[in-house]
């Protein structure tokens, strides 16, 4: 007929048939990992945000409010200034 299962192997399992949790030291390790697994990439997304936010903010202050209108008038200055200047 069938195989029986050894003694073992029947003091292993719980109630339902499974195998019980301290029968296998990587299932306690494995919400950990899953955490972890978890964890890594949201800190590098993280850390990614804040560099990209840091380096699209505009400069803030006065002189760098001056040298952004010098170039707007700059660029809409027509082309002849250009040339009489140089």
């Amino acid at each position: 007929m069938g195989t029986v299962p050894s003694v073992d192997a029947k003091r292993r399992r719980g109630s339902e048939g499974a195998l019980a949790d301290n029968c296998n030291p990587r299932e306690t390790a494995r919400p950990m990992s899953v955490l972890l697994f978890l964890f890594v990439p949201l800190v590098v997304i993280v850390l990614a945000s804040f560099v990209l936010v840091f380096r699209q903010r505009k400069p803030q202050g006065m002189r760098s409010s001056i040298e952004g209108f010098q170039q707007q008038m700059k660029a809409l200055s027509p082309e002849d200034d250009v040339e009489r200047k140089g």
